[in-house]
């Protein structure tokens, strides 16, 4: 939808439905901060992305990415954990 149709559609009155991504927002921020080597940050970045998401893929996205987390941080018990729920 362009801005136009955006204004047009306000003017007439209409309702919208708007889907945002922010598990994909936080995944994006999780491995930003993963690199720059804020641990603590990524792992909540990560929990939260697994807590918005909202269909079985994003679901299974998020949970890879913090398996790879926790496997680059050493922490095997917790990944294998996570693999498993």
């Amino acid at each position: 939808m362009t801005i136009p149709e955006f204004q047009q559609s306000k003017r007439q009155g209409k309702k919208l439905i708007v889907v945002t991504a922010y598990d994909a927002l936080y995944l994006r921020a999780a491995d930003a901060a993963a690199r720059a080597l804020a641990l603590e940050r990524a792992e909540l970045l990560l929990e939260r992305a697994l807590a918005l998401s909202s269909s079985p893929a994003d679901r299974a996205e998020a949970r890879e990415q913090r398996i790879h987390f926790l496997t680059n941080l050493g922490r095997f018990a917790e990944a294998y954990a996570e693999g498993r729920t």
